[in-house]
């Protein structure tokens, strides 16, 4: 996977929200905001790949993902997302088994019966963008 992927041409994210007192306390409201934060960049859609979703367990939710863009920095996209400020971004690098792994946790792993965890958390909606 490493051996093949462009290290000059694109990036690697890991996204994670930072929520404020009130929210992630609700599994259908947290899904929202990961609905409407994608809907935004939905102009983005050919340019990268990712996952986005909701982990963990009511009434501590998170909102995680990973995603792959055209570039090595901040894709202009992302930076002018009206919710930008709220989110942390940490480029990650496949070629770092710590973050290979946790490439792997968000994009392969999900099973049929609930038992999959990512970051340790339970999965409970994750969207696909791509």
């Amino acid at each position: 996977m490493a051996d093949n992927f462009d290290h000059e041409g694109f990036s690697i994210w890991h996204i994670h929200y930072d929520k404020v007192e009130g929210e992630g306390v609700k599994l259908f409201l947290t899904s929202n905001s990961v609905g409407g934060f994608l809907q935004r960049l939905e102009h983005f859609r050919k340019y990268c790949y990712g996952t986005l979703g909701v982990y963990g367990e009511e009434p501590n939710l998170e909102i995680k993902g990973v995603f792959m863009w055209r570039g090595t920095e901040k894709a202009f996209e992302i930076t002018d997302h009206p919710s930008y400020e709220y989110h942390f971004f940490r480029k990650m690098d496949i070629r770092v088994p710590e973050d290979r792994k946790l490439i792997n946790e968000y994009w392969t792993i999900w099973d049929e019966e609930g038992t999959a965890t990512v970051e340790g958390l339970r999965p409970r909606d994750v969207r696909y963008f791509k």
